[in-house]
């Protein structure tokens, strides 16, 4: 049996260790029985029993664990790359749209050619400079 750890792509047989699980505690109880109604010493087969069946818990409950975890892993491993590559572009877009928009700006402007939708308006003017108030 193996323990899967997150990023290992290897998947524990989960019913496999069910059925040995399974297989083990009717084993252990019917010899448990078989000592009760013979009235024989059960201390040993319990001593050897509780290890066994326990580790079989651990085992599974270890296995569950790192399927949890494994797949919580993929799910933000696959979240990433998504989210990543899809703001890398809009985020390359939007910066060469804006740079785009200020370069032309500035060669309309260095041209010389600015026209009256390009000028500031009275909104955009600062109130602290009353003489471009005033013209606008």
């Amino acid at each position: 049996m193996t323990i899967n750890t997150p990023g290992t792509g290897r998947r524990s047989n989960g019913l496999g260790q069910q059925i040995i699980g399974a297989v083990i505690f009717v084993v252990v109880t019917a010899a448990w029985v078989f000592c009760k109604l013979h009235q024989l010493e059960t201390g040993e087969l319990l001593a050897f029993a509780v290890p066994v069946v326990g580790a079989l818990f651990l085992v599974g409950s270890v296995d569950r664990a790192g399927d949890k975890a494994e797949k919580a892993a993929d799910a933000a491993s696959q979240a990433a790359q998504q989210t990543n590559g899809v703001l890398d572009a809009r985020i390359q877009a939007a910066v060469s749209k804006a740079l785009a928009t200020r370069d032309a700006a500035r060669t309309r402007q260095a041209m010389g050619d600015v026209s009256e939708d390009d000028r500031p308006r009275v909104s955009q003017v600062a109130v602290s400079d009353p003489e471009a108030n005033a013209e606008h």
